[in-house]
């Protein structure tokens, strides 16, 4: 049992404040008393200690972070998940003699370099494509495109234009 230093009065020794005056048990210089309230008639058995809530707006920042943190990560994945579309490129030698040098380019960009492709034959690159896309927007036209080098007959191209979505397949024969 605690002894209430205040008025004198036992406490169990699990009891923060006096079951009668509603003193601290425990001293500490820094803790200040807290006033005690009465709740009901003229001899209560219930008091209730008021706690203090002053308004720092933490929790407020807090929810805009956590807020910013879910869409960033929804971004994210949308980003790096959500825009593809697989393009299989075909390019076919039309060279009759000697074998040449292919690039795939997707958007004037190099995908992939074939070297000595033998006349007639055929090659292929299947190309895991990111695209970006607004809010009103979910397809992109881009442009696939082969270049041969040597063989003889100098520099050949051949290029399409497709549509490509979201999560589709396409297939693009070329010719050079």
């Amino acid at each position: 049992m605690t002894r209430c230093p205040k008025c004198g009065v036992d406490n169990p020794d699990i009891s923060a404040y006096c079951s009668s005056c509603g003193a601290s048990l425990h001293s500490n210089a820094d803790e200040t008393e807290p006033v005690i309230e009465e709740i009901g008639s003229s001899k209560p058995d219930v008091y209730q200690i008021p706690t203090k809530h002053t308004f720092t707006g933490k929790g407020i920042a807090i929810a805009v972070v956590a807020i910013l943190i879910v869409a960033g990560i929804g971004y994210y994945v949308a980003d790096n998940y959500g825009h593809h579309a697989y393009v299989a490129m075909y390019v076919t030698s039309t060279h009759v003699t000697e074998n040449v040098d292919v690039q795939f380019i997707i958007n004037d960009e190099v995908v992939m370099t074939f070297t000595d492709l033998e006349p007639g034959n055929t090659c292929y690159n299947t190309t895991y494509f990111r695209y970006d896309f607004s809010l009103f927007d979910d397809s992109e036209i881009i442009t696939v495109k082969a270049i041969s080098t040597g063989g003889g007959l100098g520099s050949t191209s051949d290029s399409e234009e497709i549509i490509v979505q979201n999560g589709q397949y396409y297939s693009v024969d070329l010719f050079v």
